[in-house]
């Protein structure tokens, strides 16, 4: 982190080569110059770090964008914007992949850094508060969390390996041959159509395409057995299907 080559820590990213195929890798700096070896954020105290790669799976062509980031342990501000800086890098590289982030973020849940990635990011795990995996689809058909927990084993009369338990997770990057296809139609009118889910996690509309009869139509691939909400957008107004089951969420809103 000092020189970008040999001096201070790094946050590597271990990847078995028989099952994936590097896209692109690097690495940027938590500040104002990201691409300024040794540059200090903020009000941080060190230098801090952010190591992301491209994978594509050999055997099914999904794409994983994963990074691995280290939060300033002093600096508020530092955290703060440094991970807002990780996640906007994130978004402009991670188009058309699936994402995933990890790292020691030197924060709980509730504050402002963890907020940052939390309204965007699905949980997959954690460990004493400040180290978290966070994952998203992306607007894909996802990246799901079978597991994820902490490693509590000691060696040689209660040693630990690091001063932090190891986060894990096991995750499934799903295949267009083991998706479904599901098709989304509207009938009731409206220019322009677009639909919003649980299947995109609310983040990324889907837009629909009007036939010769004048019905809009969507066509998105679902893991089979998952259940979804989603809502029409119709010429930028918030409307359920009349012909179409409809549901109250936690919040009270009807998809």
């Amino acid at each position: 982190r000092q020189d970008g080559k040999d001096v201070g820590e790094f946050c590597p990213v271990l990847y078995r080569r028989t099952r994936f195929m590097v896209e692109e890798s690097g690495t940027y700096w938590l500040s104002s110059k990201p691409w300024d070896p040794g540059s200090l954020g903020w009000d941080g105290c060190l230098p801090r770090i952010c190591t992301w790669i491209r994978l594509r799976c050999r055997q099914s062509g999904a794409t994983l964008l994963f990074s691995n980031v280290h939060l300033d342990h002093q600096g508020i501000q530092a955290r703060v914007e440094g991970i807002s800086l990780v996640v906007q890098r994130m978004r402009e590289r991670g188009r058309g992949c699936a994402l995933c982030l990890v790292g020691d973020f030197n924060t709980f849940p509730g504050t402002q850094p963890y907020a940052r990635v939390f309204t965007g990011f699905q949980q997959g795990g954690r460990a004493s508060t400040i180290d978290y995996i966070f994952v998203h689809s992306n607007g894909l058909a996802g990246i799901h969390v079978l597991s994820h927990g902490v490693l509590s084993e000691v060696w040689d009369r209660g040693r630990l390996p690091s001063d932090h338990r190891a986060v894990v997770s096991d995750l499934w990057l799903p295949t267009r041959a083991t998706l479904r296809d599901v098709e989304i139609v509207w009938n009731e009118g409206g220019n322009e159509v677009s639909v919003t889910g649980s299947f995109t996690e609310w983040t990324q509309p889907v837009p629909l395409h009007k036939d010769d009869d004048d019905v809009f139509r969507a066509h998105i691939h679902l893991v089979p057995g998952t259940t979804h909400q989603y809502k029409f957008q119709v010429d930028g107004e918030w409307r359920c299907a009349t012909d179409q089951p409809v549901v109250s969420d936690d919040q009270g809103n009807l998809n």
